[in-house]
C-alpha cells in the first residue's frame, strides 16, 4: 500500500463520493479527521476540536457527493471514493469497498480488542476492561446478571491517570 505524506496546508480541495444514504452527512467531518489528525475516534468529534482553525479550513475545502452505483451495493459493501487534490498539482486518489470492522471485513478479536479498550479507557480501569472482555469472550457461559453487574463499573471520565 502507497502512503502519500501532505500536511493539510498541502490541501487545494478534497472530494468524497459515498452512498446516497443518510449517513453522507458524515462524510465530511471523517475525512478532515482522517487528514488532519490520522484518525477518526471520539476526540476528533470534540466540539474543541471541530472548532479548531485547522479543521475549519479544511472543511471548506472538502465536498461531498452522492453516487447512486455505491447506494445499490449497500448493504454488501460500504464503497467510497476520495479525491485530494494538492497545492502542488498532485491528485490522489483512493477507493474502498469497506473498512476494517465492517460487515465484509470483520475485526479480529485482538482488533476488537484494542478499540474496546481505547474507547473504553477513560472509563474504566484496567481491571474492569479486562473482566468485561473475558464475559464477552465466554459470552455463551456468562449470566446476563453478571455482564450487567460488570457493565455497572462503567462512569463517567475518569480523571488522567487512573488505568
Amino acid at each position: 500500500m502507497i502512503v502519500h505524506q501532505f500536511d493539510a496546508g498541502d490541501v487545494l480541495g478534497c472530494n468524497d463520493e459515498a452512498l446516497a444514504l443518510p449517513v453522507i452527512g458524515d462524510a465530511a467531518p471523517q475525512m478532515h479527521h482522517a487528514i488532519l489528525d490520522d484518525d477518526v475516534m471520539p476526540a476528533q468529534y470534540e466540539l474543541t476540536r471541530i472548532r479548531n482553525k485547522d479543521v475549519q479550513d479544511l472543511l471548506r475545502r472538502v465536498s461531498v457527493s452522492a453516487n447512486q452505483v455505491y447506494s445499490q451495493r449497500f448493504p454488501e459493501e460500504m464503497p467510497c471514493r476520495i479525491q485530494v487534490v494538492l497545492r502542488d498539482g498532485q491528485t490522489l486518489v483512493k477507493e474502498s469497498r469497506d473498512y476494517p470492522g465492517f460487515v465484509s471485513q470483520p475485526m479480529s478479536w485482538e482488533m476488537a480488542i484494542g478499540k474496546f479498550n481505547l474507547l473504553t479507557a477513560p472509563y474504566t480501569t484496567a481491571a474492569d476492561r479486562n473482566a468485561i472482555a473475558g464475559a464477552i469472550a465466554d459470552l455463551e457461559n456468562t449470566r446476563v446478571r453478571d455482564l450487567m453487574q460488570l457493565l455497572t463499573s462503567i462512569h463517567a471520565p475518569l480523571t488522567a491517570g487512573k488505568s
